[in-house]
């Protein structure tokens, strides 16, 4: 059996486990990457200080394109889309996206994460739902940035905001991470699976992007470490 075979296989399981259920999906181009917000990635500061610029600095660069001026959770997203670091991590409902951003760039062995957001936000919510922000009765800004709101869970798996089609198209989901220091394959290991892809198996795994149609999509940080 080749290493492409094993990873359909392993892949597949999943997907029979889950049933009626979604599963989310992160492919990364370097296997060595971790769950790990972009926000955890920036030099070392105090978060909310860093959080509060960067937001900023969209909002007056982005605000004519915008529906609102404001920190609100819409533009978070938006901010997330294009790159710029929040404490969303983006993730997709398809593995085949995942797979075509895990092989977008890079040589060496890549990955695709397996997470299983219900029995995530079982565990850090005790509620076997994905939420919507709607659920959420403050803002970004409130909870992370000014801190005058308490949010409690370490992660929880988010569906994806209506008012971005990008984001649909490419069958977007999330998680929030309040926790940016450990990363979430650490913090709760049981409900996420990496999926390594060897380099020898690259050309496969391509074979296959092809025979189910997935060629292209527009830029997404879904790939980056």
């Amino acid at each position: 059996m080749s290493a492409w075979d094993e990873i359909y296989r392993t892949v597949t399981r999943h997907l029979q486990e889950a049933g009626r259920n979604t599963l989310f999906f992160r492919g990364h181009s370097d296997a060595s990457w971790k769950l790990l917000p972009g926000v955890a990635r920036l030099p070392p500061e105090h978060p909310r200080i860093l959080e509060n610029r960067l937001i900023f600095e969209f909002l007056t660069r982005a605000g004519a394109l915008l529906r609102d001026s404001t920190p609100s959770w819409s533009n978070v997203f938006a901010m997330q889309h294009h790159g710029m670091p929040t404490r969303l991590l983006d993730w997709t409902e398809t593995f085949g996206v995942a797979l075509f951003f895990a092989l977008r760039e890079g040589k060496g062995d890549a990955a695709v994460w397996i997470l299983d957001p219900y029995d995530l936000n079982q565990l850090t919510r005790a509620k076997r739902t994905i939420l919507d922000v709607t659920a959420f009765a403050h803002s970004y800004y409130d909870y992370f940035i000014s801190g005058e709101q308490q949010f409690d869970p370490p992660v929880v798996a988010l569906s994806p905001p209506s008012d971005h089609p990008r984001i649909l198209h490419q069958r977007g989901c999330f998680t929030l991470h309040k926790d940016i220091s450990t990363p979430l394959e650490e913090l709760y290991g049981d409900v996420v699976t990496k999926v390594v892809i060897p380099a020898a198996a690259r050309d496969d795994a391509r074979m296959f992007l092809r025979s189910v149609g997935i060629s292209e999509f527009p830029s997404s940080p879904t790939s980056t470490a």
